[in-house]
């Protein structure tokens, strides 16, 4: 009975681990799309992030006009631009994060299989 047993158990384990070989493709298929996504949206944090710095440089050029109306507008205007990089920096971060743990568990999964 224990030798049924074992041959059975070597069955079941034999095909879970095809199994899993069998969706490892579509698995880090899926990891990659997942890590090119976050990618797209830091290229377009960068380039807002871009944009910003330069409306803040326009600001401080302008900044040494004599006109004390459009100095006082400008003020207005750069704590709210500082806000957004600052929040768009956070974001940046964030979907780093994102990335590296998106690429660490597509390594796992190949790990794990390799092992296995």
């Amino acid at each position: 009975m224990e030798d049924v047993d074992i041959h059975l158990d070597s069955g079941r384990y034999l095909q879970e681990y095809v199994a899993s070989l069998e969706n490892l493709p579509s698995e880090i298929a899926y990891h990659w799309a997942e890590i090119q996504n976050r990618n797209n949206q830091c290229q377009a944090l960068e380039r807002r992030i871009q944009l910003q710095q330069q409306d803040l440089t326009k600001i401080h050029r302008q900044w040494f006009q004599p006109d004390a109306d459009k100095k006082e507008k400008l003020l207005r205007q750069e704590p709210s631009i500082i806000r957004r990089i600052q929040r768009d920096y956070e974001k940046l971060s964030e979907l780093s994060t994102e990335r590296i743990q998106l690429a660490e568990e597509a390594l796992r999964l190949v790990s794990f299989l390799a092992k296995n």
